[in-house]
């Protein structure tokens, strides 16, 4: 589930409170009404973006926004290859305790600009049949 968004007021609450009154995140959250982590995150994010306190003025809510928050990155069609069943449905028969969601974080981590969109099972079920003809040629 994508990551909600504090409003643009409360991240620069969040940053006035750490940058200029030198607050802890956890004083922070507790002004602010927010989680702790949501705060670590906030101040995650500006340093990821590059920024540093004061904001530069000519920086508006929208471009502040854009700043801390851009767009994932687009995968090609080379990138979004999908898992191959053949040897997802080897490792299930050949290792003890491995289960179908073991084996698609183990592939999302190798591969993190994969079909993510594309549950493993729905993938695997029909491709089991297709193994067992293939097996038989």
């Amino acid at each position: 589930m994508p990551e909600s968004r504090l409003p643009m007021r409360k991240t620069h609450e969040i940053l006035r409170h750490h940058f200029e009154s030198h607050l802890v995140p956890r004083q922070i959250a507790s002004i602010c009404k927010v989680s702790r982590s949501t705060v670590q995150r906030c101040l995650e994010r500006l340093k990821a973006a590059g920024l540093s306190w004061p904001l530069p003025v000519e920086l508006d809510d929208v471009a502040l926004e854009r700043r801390l928050f851009p767009p994932p990155p687009v995968a090609s069609p080379e990138d979004r290859c999908l898992p191959d069943c053949a040897t997802i449905h080897r490792e299930l028969k050949s290792r003890k305790n491995v289960t179908l969601q073991l084996l698609w974080e183990e592939y999302r981590q190798a591969n993190p600009l994969a079909a993510s969109d594309v549950p493993l099972s729905f993938n695997i079920s029909r491709p089991r049949r297709l193994i067992k003809l293939s097996n038989a040629a």
